[in-house]
């Protein structure tokens, strides 16, 4: 634009002088020696001050001074042609250069200040233009570069509207092109940035190449990204980068990464900035290249490839001028989970004093890092402290609360809680509040101080209710206020948070919502929490849990039905879940808890049978017991090889199992082994009396030892008294019926000993006295047989013994009146009770009562089934009849009896017969059967049980031969039984009748 000479027409009358000088320096001039010209142009000024020429000789001098750079001389000469100037046409050029001299000086000041009134002066002289010459064909050019001077001076509306004028004068085409760029930016800087791009496009249609190409894509790809189309913006720096020769290709390649990471394309981002670096090494955009390269890999999540690139990037220059590669660099791996690997890099950065705005990050990011190894926490504690100490602002805030995190992490629960204490105190309405409570409440709940751990969720709850952890935190709540037993509390909490939980964790509420009414000893409100929880839940193994808790519920109350269609879903529903197999072992116990040992059976062998986790183990040690009850022996058996229970009752099971099977000596070894292994068991007891039990056959003695030992050495045992029964028992059998007596009459003074049991011991007792003699104890112990058990299975046979024992002391009342409680059941031993209903006929006729003799005697013959006593019962049958007076009954009874094969019995049959014939006066016949008896049984050598008879006998014979009036053979007799039997109770008798009848 610039004008380089005056106006070619000369002034009116120049002095030759000057007009020689003027020709001389337009000379230098045009030929380009502007030093030597304006040497030249001084002296034509100096020498001719006011000649006409002056005023060009200004104008030509300003000329070469811009020409020279001398933008300030350059000023002052074309104000003083401005001024001085007689004709238009340097008028025009002095303006129209004036301002282009101030715009390039203010161009070329450092000064801000004095760069701006020189751009607002350069304005001033192109308004000046504008003003005085309109047609000026330097118009378009002023308007230009004033467009210029008003973008540097920030006036971008006015900056816009001298670009527009320009573009519209043709004659300042040579700059439309950068007009347009102008116009242009100056839209950008005003926020139009469409307009921007429609000016752009124009001047890029028209075919805009080279450094201008360059220009324009560059800033029609800014006008994009202020648009917001940083993809397209992306493509037009990538042209302008791909320019030849264009100066600021790398400040393009730089804003096409920008674009990109704009976009959100920042992996295309990282790889634009790490082309810059390659392509443009000595750009100074290189480093900052560089460095953004390794953050848009970080955002692009390639974090170990921006960990490398800004690793290099640190070490190639680890100074705290490059501490913000550092920064990232630490960024990068601790985003790539390496958090061993940044602590060094931070500590170098950290070493080099950088400036704040990275230190404390860095000092953030070791801290961190840190607190990923037990062993760093100590140090990040320290570290968060001091950064909370140096800043009081947001990041102190944060730091204080970490120092409480890292310490709760640490396990040091007095500092934390104590730490998040001081910060909830000085910092109440920061953002980390919440997290410091939540700190204060953990470490309060693990130092043991429930009650403030309450406190303070409850605090966070009230504060943030809404808080994404809001049901966590009611949870954590909820088990403090379990494990304080504050059971009223939490139902209260609980049932006021459930609308607000989600689905899966209000399922977790209202387990501790049931155990809490439960605890609360509202059972029915417990189970109608889980029923809640199923009905709701859709979650399996959630409700599978609820389904088995009810019927845990269900059961302690009783309702064992609903309780096992709870336990029986489980299994059916959720067969796969791990309570699956604990419902079925608790259906089966109560399915026999009801009684119904079958249906308890089956649901163990479908435990056993199907599963393989859970009390499998268990349920078939049960399974087990219940076949042995079953005598399914063999069966439980195979189960207990792989059933678990405390070992000693497996072996005590097992052994009651080989006993059931028949295996008496592999059953004898594991009783032995568990006595030995186990001797605190608490069948302990049993297996001494299964070993004693197994004795008694080979070894009875032994077997009866151990029975005694068992009630000695398990005092409490339940099998004490029967031990002491089956010690009695043995020993009796095997005929030491006085080593009986002791465990006998231990066990009848056992307090504990059940009647039964001290029925048969007394029983016992009863035949051991009674086989001794001792009648008047073998009747007390029967006695107290009848007391204990007046119906048992020996009451009968011990009613008979009772009869025996008084019979014996000729005790004839009690006896018939023990006789009578054995008749209805009678004794099982017929022999017994026919022995029983003789001697009680026997004592009714010792008391004169004949015809309750007889009735007894009928009993006992009818008992006598094996015929062993009925000559005895015939004959006292008989002589019931004689005492009735019905002689002619028995008569033949005691003829029958004279056969009998009991000698003393036929003997006293005879006797009887003979009395009869007595009475009926058959004196001769009476004296032949006396003689029988006298004589007939061995006669003097007789056993001594025939004498009382042969003495009756003797006496009767001579009484009979008295009556025949035969009184010498009488007489003979008398001396006879005198001799014979002396102390007989016929003696005294015989001895009168010598003295008395006979004599005489």
């Amino acid at each position: 634009m610039l004008a380089a000479s005056a106006p070619a027409q000369q002034p009116a009358k120049p002095s030759p002088e000057a007009a020689r000088a003027y020709a001389s320096a337009a000379a230098l001039q045009d030929r380009g020696l502007h030093d030597l010209a304006a040497k030249e142009w001084q002296t034509l000024l100096k020498e001719f001050p006011a000649d006409a020429l002056a005023p060009r000789a200004e104008y030509n001098l300003g000329v070469c001074r811009f020409q020279q750079g001398e933008y300030a001389k350059a000023v002052q000469a074309f104000e003083q042609a401005a001024r001085h100037a007689k004709d238009d046409a340097v008028a025009e050029g002095a303006w129209s250069n004036l301002g282009l001299a101030r715009f390039n000086q203010a161009a070329s000041l450092a000064s801000k200040q004095q760069a701006a009134a020189a751009y607002g002066s350069a304005v001033e002289a192109f308004d000046q233009l504008l003003a005085k010459f309109p047609k000026s064909t330097q118009a378009g050019g002023a308007q230009f570069y004033r467009g210029e001077a008003m973008t540097a001076l920030g006036q971008f509306d006015r900056a816009a509207d001298s670009y527009r004028a320009a573009l519209a004068d043709d004659a300042a085409a040579p700059l439309h092109v950068a007009a347009r760029l102008g116009l242009a930016s100056a839209e950008l800087e005003l926020g139009q940035p469409d307009q921007a791009e429609a000016t752009l496009n124009t001047l890029i249609a028209a075919g805009a190449v080279g450094q201008t190409g360059g220009e324009a894509h560059t800033l029609r790809g800014e006008a994009r990204l202020a648009a917001g189309k940083p993809a397209a913006a992306a493509n037009d720096f990538a042209q302008a980068a791909a320019v030849d020769g264009y100066a600021a290709a790398d400040h393009a390649q730089e804003r096409r990464g920008f674009a990109l990471y704009s976009a959100g394309d920042h992996a295309a981002a990282a790889q634009a900035y790490q082309e810059l670096a390659r392509k443009f090494p000595q750009s100074p955009l290189a480093p900052g290249a560089t460095l953004a390269a390794g953050k848009c890999l970080l955002l692009a999540g390639q974090r170990e490839d921006a960990a490398f690139l800004l690793g290099a990037l640190w070490r190639s220059d680890p100074t705290a001028g490059n501490a913000e590669s550092a920064h990232w660099l630490v960024q990068a791996l601790a985003a790539a989970g390496k958090p061993d690997q940044l602590v060094e890099p931070a500590r170098q950065a950290l070493a080099t004093n950088p400036a704040e705005e990275f230190a404390g990050p860095l000092r953030f990011a070791l801290a961190d890092a840190l607190t990923e190894s037990p062993t760093g926490r100590v140090e990040a504690l320290r570290l968060y402290q001091q950064i909370a100490q140096r800043d009081r602002g947001e990041s102190g805030q944060r730091a204080a609360y970490l120092a409480a995190h890292t310490a709760i992490q640490l396990k040091q629960h007095e500092q934390a809680l104590r730490l998040a204490e001081q910060f909830l105190q000085r910092h109440a309405g920061s953002e980390w509040a919440a997290e410091a409570r939540l700190v204060a409440a953990e470490a309060a709940a693990q130092l043991g101080q429930t009650p403030a751990a309450i406190k303070h969720y409850q605090q966070l709850l009230a504060a943030k209710p809404d808080d994404d952890r809001s049901a966590d935190w009611t949870l954590r709540l909820a088990s403090l206020l379990r494990a304080d037993s504050q059971w009223d509390q939490l139902a209260e909490m609980l049932a006021a948070r459930l609308p607000t939980l989600p689905p899966d964790r209000r399922s977790d509420a209202l387990v501790l919502l049931s155990e809490a009414r439960q605890q609360m000893g509202d059972a029915s409100a417990s189970i109608a929490a889980l029923g809640s929880l199923i009905e709701q839940s859709t979650d399996d193994a959630r409700v599978a849990q609820a389904l088995y808790q009810r019927g845990e519920l269900l059961t302690a109350a009783g309702q064992l039905d609903a309780a096992n269609r709870d336990f029986a879903a489980v299994a059916q529903n959720h067969g796969r879940h791990e309570l699956a197999p604990y419902a079925l072992y608790s259906l089966a116990n109560n399915q026999m808890q009801a009684g119904g040992k079958a249906a308890g059976i089956a649901t163990l062998r479908r435990l056993v049978t199907d599963y393989q986790q859970g009390p499998v183990a268990e349920a078939r040690f049960t399974l087990a017991g219940l076949l042995h009850e079953q005598n399914q022996d063999a069966e439980a058996l195979k189960l207990l090889d792989a059933a678990k229970a405390p070992p000693a009752d497996l072996s005590y099971l097992r052994a009651l199992c080989l006993l059931g099977a028949g295996r008496t000596e592999d059953a004898r070894s594991e009783l032995t082994a568990l006595l030995k292994n186990y001797p605190q068991h608490a069948n302990a007891d049993q297996a001494v009396f299964e070993l004693a039990w197994m004795r008694r056959e080979t070894s009875p003695s032994e077997a009866a030892a151990q029975f005694k030992r068992l009630a000695a050495d398990y005092p409490q045992s339940p099998l004490g008294a029967e031990s002491l029964l089956r010690a009695g028992e043995l020993l009796y059998e095997a005929g030491e019926e006085q080593q009986a007596v002791e465990p006998l009459k231990a066990l009848v003074g056992r307090r504990d000993a059940q009647p039964a049991l001290r029925a048969q011991a007394n029983h016992l007792l009863g035949w051991v006295r009674f086989d001794s003699g001792d009648y008047a104890a073998a009747a007390q112990a029967f006695a107290a047989q009848l007391n204990d058990e007046p119906a048992g299975a020996v009451a009968a046979t011990g009613a008979a013994m009772l009869g025996e024992s008084h019979f014996a002391q000729q005790q004839h009342q009690p006896a018939i009146d023990a006789y009578a409680r054995a008749i209805d059941p009678a004794p099982s031993d017929n022999q017994l009770a026919a022995t029983a209903w003789l001697h009680a006929g026997q004592a009714a006729a010792q008391l004169g009562r004949w015809e309750d003799s007889l009735a007894w005697l009928d009993r006992a013959g009818q008992a006598d089934q094996a015929g062993s006593q009925s000559d005895q019962i015939r004959y006292e049958r008989a002589w019931a009849l004689v005492n009735l007076n019905r002689t002619q009954e028995a008569r033949p009874l005691f003829e029958s009896l004279i056969q009998s094969k009991d000698g003393v019995l036929s003997a006293r049959s005879q006797f009887m017969l003979g009395e009869m014939q007595f009475a009926n006066k058959e004196h001769q016949a009476a004296v032949r059967t006396f003689f029988r008896v006298a004589y007939g049984y061995g006669g003097r050598d007789a056993p001594e049980e025939y004498h009382p008879w042969q003495a009756e006998s003797l006496f009767e014979a001579g009484r009979c031969l008295e009556a025949l009036g035969r009184k010498e053979p009488a007489q003979k007799l008398y001396v006879e039984l005198l001799e014979r039997f002396p102390d007989s109770a016929k003696a005294r008798h015989a001895r009168a009748r010598l003295q008395q009848g006979v004599t005489r």
